[in-house]
């Protein structure tokens, strides 16, 4: 039996919460094309800045500070 891949089980959660951040709190669908890859990369980046991994607050404000560093 192989040990969990700690990354696939990060992306499950992202991808999770990812998914309900649109059907749920925006009501919106999710931006096609190649919007979610690129924000879970700054998601995992900025994860990593800080080592915490557990997004509790949700994907919220990473979104408007990834928004708006898009912008800048």
């Amino acid at each position: 039996m192989s040990a969990p891949d700690p990354e696939a089980e990060f992306y499950s959660y992202f991808d999770d919460l990812y998914c309900k951040f649109w059907s749920h709190d925006v009501q919106e669908p999710a931006p096609e094309g190649r919007f979610k890859d690129k924000f879970y990369h700054y998601v995992k980046y900025r994860c990593s800045e800080v080592d915490d991994w557990k997004l509790d607050g949700g994907l919220g404000h990473l979104l408007s500070d990834f928004l708006e560093e898009l912008a800048g």
